[in-house]
């Protein structure tokens, strides 16, 4: 996998492949779960995707509520080494057939217990997604089934936002949106070359109306009928054409379409609330292809919320929701006389184990995942014996693992990855994360231990091959550890990380030509890289090079302003060029950055100690001792200055505990 960075230059790596298209792939990002990443294949790159994205960036839409993002706005761009945008980091939805509006329409695929009130909830969220683009001044364009995605909440958002219409006011251009589904476009635009062709508002709101009536009309297309003519054997024309044609079945103008709708969506066209078969007729059934009759998504929403206030619950079964001015219950009446009820009372039973997993789905991309968990355990219990559902609750308890991480809860991320593990036995990357969560523990030993069984599964795995070469690194098996970062580079060319990691591995063997060489090559494939920077630096300090040493903090300094431990390796070299005062000055801001940093007090000390500023150095060193009392060269130097102010016992005390120390960590 290439090497990925956002605007910022922070890398950003990819995970697994959540989606794929003929244009782009959609990835998780490591280490944020929130997050999905849209990368476009080789060629496949809309022209002027990169201004396109930067609009966009600089003028999002709102996105309502706390909590849901109800488009998949882009957040940041993708650059790859080079600079150049690959794609877009997004809010993550989910990317499975279970979140897609489609699964929630259509009966057959409807989860339990997602009735009529959250079906008409649904289609009032799609009115406010929508208008919210359209109050910004961007254009959907090819709005269908396919890029609304909905959640058991009811909650939607709007995917592939790249391919919207976006107006640059200030250069008056405007990036088209190239594509359309015929069955969702609206008569006037049919035969049109969407490459060239600039949508409007008006035109989105014919999708729009699309989906609103499937959602309230059990799937069935506004335009799907019967034909009704004088010759019923004529074959029908595609549905396409229908639309194109204007052949609405629920006309109020006689002779205006051959087509009449069955017996079962003329009674849910009867029951429809009145200001929503209004509001179809005012959008499907115009004498001529007006455009601007059509209700916008403003104009949905009043109408929505109209109808969800006349709403009432069933009594005899909790599903049904009506409206009350009907009078009676629409689905009990349906029930009885079709023998099919299409809200039937909602039973946990075996049945509903899909149930759970699609619930559990949705709450994962809401990072719930205590209750993603809870719901696929149901799952689990519901079907035993579904592998499916094993997998997806070991993804659930992967994500959580990988929460807690991020938090720097490290014992809760290797208890979920357990979890992970015990549920799914070959999940290579579970095995990968919780050697990172055991690493940086200390626990080196079982973390080669986790990395082993990582590659084992992913013989190709070069970020295993790297981070085991670091755990190896801490257990100074240098050679070891040159071995595995030998393998990184080998499965990935441009793996900057392992470059720089083998550099310090050959610095710990003093080979410092070869270390250099590898900082240069890190630097190289990321220019950003600070880290490398300042290992670079401490390889030439180590030959004596100062200058460039220097030059080098100076660039891991300006690269990252906070970085605490250049600033004291600089003000180190400063003290060898006898610059005490520059010194001084680098060490003050390494601890105003790090308060903790006892080395950073140790080396001013020694700097006032050359001032001749003996109290100053050796309030130093109590602060370097105070904060690691295992200090041996601190009591060393504080010894030796206590001996210089004749303080006898203090200096015999210092030398005393830090030759106590040194024998110790000698073995002695």
């Amino acid at each position: 996998m290439p090497t990925y960075y956002n605007l910022r230059g922070e890398p950003i790596s990819l995970g697994d492949v959540l989606g794929s298209g003929g244009q782009a792939d959609v990835y998780a990002v490591v280490g944020k779960p929130d997050t999905a990443a849209k990368v476009y294949k080789d060629g496949k790159a809309p022209f002027n995707i990169d201004r396109k994205l930067r609009l966009m960036l600089d003028g999002p839409p709102d996105q309502g509520a706390a909590g849901h993002r109800h488009i998949a706005w882009p957040s940041d761009l993708l650059l790859n080494e080079r600079g150049r945008v690959v794609g877009f980091l997004m809010p993550r939805v989910s990317s499975g057939d279970s979140g897609k509006i489609i699964n929630f329409y259509h009966p057959a695929r409807r989860p339990p217990g997602f009735n009529y009130r959250y079906l008409i909830q649904t289609a009032h969220n799609l009115a406010v997604a929508v208008e919210s683009l359209h109050r910004q001044g961007y254009v959907i364009g090819d709005i269908n089934e396919s890029n609304v995605f909905v959640n058991d909440q009811a909650l939607v958002t709007l995917v592939d936002a790249d391919s919207f219409q976006v107006s640059d006011v200030g250069s008056k251009t405007v990036y088209l949106c190239p594509v359309g589904r015929p069955e969702y476009t609206p008569p006037e635009l049919h035969g049109s070359d969407f490459r060239r062709t600039v949508r409007t508002s008006h035109h989105d709101g014919f999708g729009l109306a699309v989906l609103i009536f499937q959602l309230l009309m059990q799937g069935r297309h506004p335009y799907h009928a019967r034909y009704a003519g004088d010759e019923p054997d004529e074959p029908q024309p595609e549905l396409s054409l229908r639309v194109a044609a204007g052949n609405f079945p629920y006309t109020k103008r006689p002779g205006q379409a051959p087509y009449v709708p069955n017996e079962l969506c003329r009674r849910l066209w009867d029951a429809l609330h009145p200001q929503l078969r209004a509001r179809f007729l005012s959008c499907f059934d115009q004498p001529i292809r007006d455009s601007v009759a059509r209700p916008s998504a403003s104009n949905w929403r009043g109408a929505l919320d109209a109808a969800i206030h006349d709403l009432t619950q069933c009594e005899g079964n909790e599903q049904h929701w009506y409206f009350k001015h009907n009078g009676t219950c629409t689905w009990c009446e349906l029930a009885q006389e079709q023998g099919t009820d299409r809200f039937p009372p909602f039973r946990s039973s075996s049945h509903d184990a899909q149930y759970y997993l699609n619930r559990g789905d949705d709450k994962l991309e809401r990072d719930d995942y205590d209750g993603a968990i809870a719901d696929y355990n149901q799952a689990i219990l519901l079907n035993p014996n579904d592998r499916l559902v094993y997998f997806h609750s070991a993804r659930a308890y992967y994500n959580r693992g990988s929460v807690r991480w991020e938090k720097g809860d490290r014992d809760g991320a290797i208890a979920d990855y357990d979890e992970a593990i015990a549920l799914r036995p070959n999940y290579a990357t579970a095995y990968y994360n919780r050697g990172l969560a055991k690493r940086y523990k200390r626990d080196y030993d079982d973390a080669i231990s986790d990395y082993d069984q990582a590659i084992a599964l992913d013989p190709n795995y070069a970020a295993a091959y790297n981070n085991r070469g670091v755990a190896k690194e801490y257990k100074r098996d240098y050679d070891g550890a040159i071995s595995d970062y030998d393998q990184a580079i080998a499965l990935r060319p441009n793996y900057a990380a392992a470059y720089n990691n083998r550099g310090v591995a050959k610095e710990y063997k003093r080979d410092y030509d070869g270390a250099i060489s590898d900082y240069d090559q890190a630097i190289a494939l990321r220019p950003n890289y600070a880290t490398a920077y300042y290992n670079r630096g401490l390889a030439k300090r180590y030959k004596r090079d100062y200058d460039g040493a220097i030059s080098d903090y100076n660039q891991a300094i300006a690269l990252r302003p906070n970085y605490a431990a250049a600033y004291r390796s600089r003000g180190i070299l400063k003290e060898y060029k006898r610059d005490y005062d520059g010194a001084i000055s680098d060490y003050d801001q390494a601890i105003a950055l790090d308060p903790n940093y006892a080395t950073a007090y140790y080396n001013r000390g020694n700097t006032k100690r050359y001032k001749r500023d003996n109290d100053g150095a050796i309030s130093d060193y109590d602060q370097a001792i105070a904060l690691d009392p295992n200090y041996a060269a601190a009591y060393r130097s504080r010894g030796l200055l206590k001996e210089y102010k004749r303080d006898a016992d203090g200096a015999v005390a210092d030398y005393s505990r830090a030759d106590a120390l040194q024998r110790k960590y000698k073995g002695e």
